[in-house]
């Protein structure tokens, strides 16, 4: 059997290959200006409270230079970017596999999508910030509550947009694929 990207199972036809480019676009360019712009100054401070809790951010993982730019410092590296990428990747997953998927009706797609995004987000996003709130003792609540907020925030909206655009823009013709009938 092979991968056809876009399926018609049980439910409404999806295009997964446009519902994946508007995953990625969206929680790229989302988690960019959250981080980079928005939470920037509040992350530094967090994560250089993490890894150095006398406060001289010399083990920060992100630091701003003094060009004003977000970077990652050295200090571990390429492990770090992959491990990020990792996560990126699974969110781009869980987002097919958990919202995409369940859409039933094209024409409520976007709000089952926002609806069943937030679930995931706030799933996601609290059970990493309040592990973090317990095993890190310079983890702040207001950092636990304000990720799991926007993570909610972040998965609700790219599930919207995802599911809408599976059932709604098609990149690829559509086929009938592993067809179930009870």
């Amino acid at each position: 059997m092979s991968f056809i990207p876009t399926t018609v199972v049980n439910g409404p036809p999806k295009d997964y290959l446009s519902a994946t480019l508007v995953t990625v676009g969206c929680i790229a360019v989302l988690d960019a200006l959250y981080i980079g712009v928005f939470a920037r100054k509040h992350w530094q401070n967090q994560i250089a409270a993490i890894n150095d809790p006398t406060g001289s951010e010399t083990n920060a993982r992100l630091s701003a230079p003094e060009h004003g730019n977000l970077q990652i410092r050295p200090s571990g590296g390429h492990r770090r970017l992959w491990a990020a990428g990792i996560a990126y990747v699974v969110m781009v997953g869980a987002i097919l596999g958990l919202v995409v998927s369940r859409v039933n009706h094209p024409e409520s797609a976007f709000v089952e999508g926002l609806l069943w995004g937030a679930v995931l987000g706030f799933s996601v996003y609290a059970i990493f910030n309040f592990t973090n709130l317990a095993i890190f003792a310079n983890y702040t609540w207001q950092s636990a509550l304000m990720d799991t907020s926007w993570g909610t925030f972040l998965m609700a909206i790219t599930g919207g947009l995802a599911a809408y655009t599976a059932t709604h823009c098609y990149i690829l013709p559509i086929r009938q694929s592993a067809v179930v009938h009870d």
